[in-house]
């Protein structure tokens, strides 16, 4: 959002020439203003990029943990923001090498980067949402939810269930196990070692 600002700033005061010229020439230098905006983009799409990875990573460990359902639910929301940051770089670079007046140039920088701004937000929020509601939740794993005899198991095939659901449902729980498993192998390597 404080790009997105900064960057119309930018672009009204500097770029469409709004009588500010030499406050932008004192901050700015000799950067043009859209190539302001054009390097600040690339820092803002290296955070998402970054913000991604990490959450990659924490997905992973809830996987690893044994939250399947959660792993599984977020499993598209979580590159949303690369995805929309990076079609909005690829908007930029047929902006950029199309040639227009400055005034459209211009016009159509801050009309991406406001579309941006529109469709990330929302997501952004959601996601926030949903990973604090799963915290506050502080639900045992969905593996061990499979022990208790008291739940309807899952395992074959019900009448109007989603054949692909149930098989990836499957299958994230083998690869859970198979990485439970080699765990549990190294840490009796490791206790015969000790002994």
């Amino acid at each position: 959002v404080v790009y997105v600002v900064l960057s119309l700033c930018v672009g009204l005061l500097c770029e469409l020439k709004f009588g500010q010229e030499e406050v932008c020439t004192r901050i700015l230098g000799a950067v043009e203003g859209d190539s302001a905006i054009l390097f600040g983009k690339v820092f803002l799409w290296v955070l998402v990029l970054l913000f991604t990875a990490c959450a990659q990573r924490h997905h992973s460990r809830a996987r690893s943990r044994g939250y399947l359902r959660f792993y599984r639910k977020m499993q598209g929301l979580k590159y949303l923001p690369v995805h929309v940051h990076s079609a909005g770089n690829v908007l930029l670079l047929l902006v950029i090498a199309a040639r227009m007046s400055p005034t459209v140039h211009t016009s159509m920088l801050l009309s991406i980067l406001g579309l941006e701004l529109l469709v990330s937000v929302p997501c952004l929020f959601y996601y926030t949402v949903k990973v604090i509601q799963f915290n506050r939740e502080r639900a045992p794993p969905d593996v061990s939810q499979e022990e208790n005899p008291h739940i309807p198991s899952e395992t074959g095939f019900r009448e109007g269930s989603n054949l692909e659901e149930v098989v990836e449902k499957q299958a994230d729980l083998i690869e859970y196990l198979k990485q439970h498993n080699t765990s549990l192998s190294r840490r009796l390597l490791d206790l015969t070692a000790q002994h």
